[in-house]
């Protein structure tokens, strides 16, 4: 590979933060989407590992390069397997509490500012995360609109069953009868905050050219 910017430990949720300057893509020659239920399953369990006093609770590594058409845009060059399943769990996430404490609130609004910006004008959406061509359309209506189409392609079956997988390991967290609305809520932010206080070491190509090398 080409010419590297120092590596950076950053917090996950820069990637999905509200940021006019940065957006991220998966660029067109990346694989789609292929993750499976195990690889799921243990993402879920590196989230509820606490990290040791002191030190980082790492995600991986995640390689970008900036766009040559846009300079707002940063192409993902590796970890994009991560950063879908990521989005995935937030969408789950902001769904499980949409379901426990409705769509008004601000924690409701910050959740899906995370996933997707809405143009009060036009009432057009982009995504903090643009996935490729092959599950776009599958996986915006999830993010956005929480539904699913009538028929389900091959590669959109990963997008779906790693959306259900976080959909019930979220429900096992609250599925206790004891448990009030408030309660809940504590479990749902309390997860929600660990999501987001992972660290990624995301390392920037100086050019885009050398995502090809």
């Amino acid at each position: 590979m080409g010419s590297l910017k120092d590596p950076q430990a950053v917090k996950l949720s820069a990637v999905f933060a509200n940021n006019e300057q940065k957006r991220y893509e998966i660029p067109h020659y990346q694989r789609s989407y292929v993750w499976g239920k195990d690889q799921i399953d243990s993402l879920w369990n590196d989230f509820m590992h606490e990290a040791a006093p002191g030190g980082l609770n790492l995600l991986g590594t995640v390689i970008v390069c900036e766009s040559s058409s846009d300079k707002k845009m940063l192409q993902i060059v590796d970890g994009q397997q991560r950063l879908i399943s990521c989005s995935l769990m937030l969408a789950a996430l902001k769904d499980t509490w949409k379901e426990v404490s409705g769509e008004a609130g601000d924690f409701y609004s910050y959740l899906k500012q995370q996933l997707y910006e809405t143009d009060p004008y036009t009432g057009n959406f982009s995504m903090r995360l643009n996935v490729g061509d092959d599950i776009k359309s599958s996986y915006d209506n999830l993010i956005y609109k929480s539904i699913r189409p009538f028929r389900i392609t091959a590669k959109d079956k990963p997008v779906f069953q790693a959306y259900d997988t976080f959909r019930e390991r979220l429900a096992e967290k609250i599925s206790s009868p004891k448990l009030t609305q408030q309660h809940k809520e504590e479990i749902l932010k309390n997860l929600h905050q660990r999501l987001f206080s992972v660290n990624i070491i995301l390392i920037q190509l100086e050019d885009e050219a050398d995502a090809y090398e």
